[in-house]
């Protein structure tokens, strides 16, 4: 036993092979109990999010065999009696394996390609999915924009310090839309590496008290949201835009290789 082993021998090997074991340990049983309902207690927690069943629009594509599906639903937030319009991904972990929770896990983060993505932002934009009428106003109009293209090497260097971590590999120069909001303490942010157009769309935040959260880099002060990302329509219309940008200009051949 790797717990027997460290005890025996404290040495920086078994400590590093203990901590994998219970790292590929967690990730099963989060993909065994993904799917999984949630027990309902007599009271709902303080703080928790509530999300509404069933979306407005939904569209789904599949990147090898696995749906991806970009949904237009409800949410309530703590503190909130009214909900928001947010657009979700959600995928699953295989073709036919339990639905994906974590956004980051021990393979890494969800991916899509680029265009993939971008099919799927204008197939939600058909069906009116991003229109005004699903803005969310209670957000600041004052709305600060990242994007790469726009950016010197230091500016850039400094922004992917905050939505990248240490042990990622986006390439040599990625290309990446980051928004926040003046009002609150998140950033939502669209990666891609342009060496095999796989896209992310990721959310970060300041505020120590969410969970789940991992840190990327210590001493930033931002955190990686790991749930699966929700973005505002506001903020969508900022990625469709550069995302279109990047995906006329790109060569599209070969996406990325699966985990």
């Amino acid at each position: 036993m790797a717990v027997n082993a460290y005890v025996a021998a404290p040495t920086l090997a078994n400590h590093q092979h203990l901590i994998d074991l219970a790292q590929t340990y967690r990730e099963r049983w989060i993909e065994a109990h993904a799917d999984r309902p949630p027990r309902q207690g007599r009271h709902r927690a303080v703080g928790k999010t509530r999300r509404r069943a069933q979306p407005r629009h939904e569209v789904t594509q599949f990147v090898y065999e696995i749906p991806v599906m970009l949904v237009l639903h409800e949410r309530c937030f703590p503190g909130e009696e009214d909900p928001r319009w947010m657009l979700g991904w959600r995928t699953r972990y295989s073709p036919r394996g339990p639905t994906r929770r974590y956004y980051l896990t021990k393979n890494g983060c969800w991916k899509v390609p680029a265009k993939v993505a971008l099919d799927m932002i204008q197939l939600m934009e058909g069906r009116g999915g991003l229109s005004a009428e699903f803005d969310d106003h209670r957000a600041s109009s004052q709305v600060d924009v990242a994007v790469s293209l726009q950016l010197t090497q230091v500016e850039k260097q400094a922004v992917l310090e905050e939505i990248t971590g240490l042990d990622e590999d986006w390439g040599p120069d990625p290309f990446f839309v980051v928004t926040s909001h003046r009002d609150n303490a998140w950033k939502k942010a669209l990666l891609i590496n342009p060496r095999d157009n796989s896209a992310t769309f990721r959310s970060l935040t300041s505020d120590r008290r969410c969970t789940p959260k991992k840190a990327l880099r210590e001493g930033t002060g931002w955190w990686l949201d790991n749930a699966m990302t929700d973005v505002s329509v506001q903020d969508m219309r900022v990625f469709y835009e550069f995302l279109a940008v990047y995906c006329e200009q790109a060569d599209h051949e070969p996406y990325f290789a699966p985990e």
